[in-house]
């Protein structure tokens, strides 16, 4: 709902068949914006705060097997600039759309599952590529089962027929798998529990770049008394993003990043896009022969990252931590809101080899608690991901050193010279002073443009000759 704010109230019923019974049941929640509460059969689960990152509830016990079922969601998006304690909390330069505006369903599995699978490239591609694959499994059972774990990796076909299928099983090549046989290990787990098997697969692996993306899938499956309990399909690249001397690099080759900011906008639909409607938009992106997307200003559906890794365009993923002051800093530092959209962020995304960059921050003031906040969230990014840079978009101002002193990988910058000061002809020389001041850093430029109000389409066409 399109600048609604508010509460949205959803309900709606439907069955749930018996032989989902003794299975597990999740109710999946892929975008709400920004408060919601669940109730289902009139019993109330819980809520989740934060607009643009996917949470579940485990709803098996509140369920009527065999019968009809209601759920009750209600949504309440607090107006901006009502309270500092949401993120984002000013008036932003996007629509603050309200409600449900993503994927809502539910999951059934057995009680042991496939909880997830992280795949961590260690090295660049070759002959002997090294990735670490991480399968989580849980018990959400009352006893002690025993299990086959099973990881194997095949090669892709990414067509124009299969490429807005959102399955990583709808790519792989089942006929070209890279490991002569399956790794496999025997397991077990209690009941409640929970078991995290590393699997260090060598194998040779092309490395994934834009211009040339290759992707791979990898597969685990939960064999327990020689029947498939559970399996798990996740598209990976593999490649190394670092900073040496001043320069990024991908691959251990030097990268110029040439790209735009999109924000997840359509007409008609506002937010609530098909994969058909972002796959539009990226390949007009890709066709501007750009590089790189900025997913401005907050996580957007897992749908684009699944495409620009298969398209071959790098991507800075960011929260919505937008021009926040230091009360709004100090405010976070208690309730920890945007710590756990990184969080969500990160664990959503975690295999897409495009994301390149963790936005942390957009054009925010005070100085000290600035730093404090991007000091934190980039020790626990690192934590979380250490294959990928974390970095801010910070207004421009060559004395503005808080990236370097939270220990940030590159310096983003948004440069408005010719519309907010400045004149275009400036831009050039003031990066060249802010190389000077900061030379042991990447330079990007994170947004740039004009403003619509007072010009037309004379005047855009001028200022981006």
């Amino acid at each position: 709902m399109g600048g609604l704010a508010g509460c949205s109230l959803y309900s709606r019923s439907f069955q749930v068949p018996a032989s989902m019974r003794g299975r597990m049941v999740r109710l999946v929640f892929q975008g709400s914006n920004y408060f919601t509460d669940v109730w289902v059969n009139g019993q109330y689960i819980g809520y989740h705060e934060g607009g643009f990152t996917p949470f579940v509830f485990d709803v098996t016990p509140h369920l009527r097997y065999g019968g009809e079922n209601t759920i009750v969601v209600r949504v309440d998006n607090v107006p901006w600039s009502t309270t500092k304690a949401v993120v984002p909390y000013a008036k932003c330069d996007w629509w603050n759309y309200g409600g449900l505006y993503r994927e809502v369903y539910l999951e059934a599995v057995d009680t042991l599952n496939i909880a997830r699978v992280d795949v961590l490239p260690l090295s660049a591609g070759g002959a002997e590529a090294c990735i670490e694959v991480r399968v989580a499994v849980h018990n959400y059972g009352s006893r002690k089962r025993s299990f086959s774990l099973w990881v194997q990796v095949f090669e892709t076909k990414v067509k124009v027929e299969n490429m807005l299928s959102p399955e990583p099983a709808a790519i792989a090549d089942l006929d070209r798998p890279l490991l002569p046989e399956e790794a496999c290990r025997e397991l077990e787990v209690g009941p409640g529990g929970v078991v995290v098997s590393v699997f260090d697969i060598v194998a040779g692996m092309r490395a994934w770049s834009p211009s040339r993306p290759t992707l791979y899938v990898a597969r685990a499956r939960l064999v327990e008394e020689g029947a498939l309990v559970d399996e798990f399909y996740t598209q990976f690249g593999v490649r190394v993003v670092e900073v040496k001397e001043c320069r990024l690099t991908l691959n251990g080759e030097e990268v110029f990043l040439k790209g735009v900011a999109r924000h997840e906008d359509y007409p008609e639909k506002g937010r609530a896009l098909s994969i058909a409607d972002i796959y539009r938009d990226l390949l007009i992106i890709k066709e501007m022969n750009a590089n790189w997307v900025r997913t401005a200003h907050y996580t957007n559906h897992p749908y684009t990252y699944i495409l620009t890794d298969r398209l071959g365009l790098l991507v800075w993923e960011e929260i919505p931590v937008y021009w926040f002051d230091g009360e709004a800093f100090k405010i976070q530092a208690e309730r920890r809101i945007a710590e756990q959209m990184l969080l969500e962020m990160i664990y959503r995304d975690y295999n897409r080899p495009s994301i390149i960059v963790w936005g942390l921050a957009n054009e925010c003031s005070s100085r000290s608690e600035r730093i404090r906040y991007l000091r934190r969230q980039a020790e626990l990014a690192r934590i979380v991901d250490p294959t990928r840079l974390v970095a801010q978009a910070a207004r421009w101002d060559l004395d503005d050193d808080t990236w370097l002193e939270a220990g940030l990988d590159l310096i983003g910058v948004n440069a408005y010279f010719g519309v907010f000061y400045g004149d275009l002809e400036d831009l050039d020389s003031q990066l060249d002073l802010l190389h000077e001041r900061f030379p042991e850093a990447p330079i990007l430029v994170t947004e740039f443009g004009l403003w619509f109000e007072g010009v037309g389409e004379d005047a855009q066409a001028e200022y981006f000759k």
